[in-house]
């Protein structure tokens, strides 16, 4: 299966690709000729960042919440929403909106 995409890293092209996917995993990430800018080019970051970053036993899966004695302890996605919730708008708040 071919799954059209963007680059998530943070540089300025977003670069279109073109992900392979074969049972379920990414076979392959190639440049997408369907992308505007980036015309079927994709750097060789982007192909081996993706792979080494989907398929890593460091991923964080979980939402994570630091505890009081500094460690971080794994929540639920809806803990994780409620705890959002009530704090996005405290963080929002207490934001200068003049700058």
């Amino acid at each position: 299966m071919k799954v059209f995409t963007t680059c998530t890293r943070d540089c300025p092209g977003a670069c279109g690709l073109n992900v392979y996917v074969v049972n379920g995993r990414v076979k392959s990430i190639t440049g997408s000729r369907l992308h505007p800018y980036s015309r079927c080019f994709s750097c060789s970051k982007a192909s081996l960042y993706h792979r080494r970053r989907l398929y890593s036993g460091s991923r964080i899966l979980d939402p994570l919440i630091k505890s009081d004695d500094g460690t971080w302890k794994r929540i639920s996605w809806d803990t994780a929403w409620i705890y959002y919730q009530k704090n996005f708008l405290n963080v929002l708040m207490s934001t200068d909106r003049n700058q």
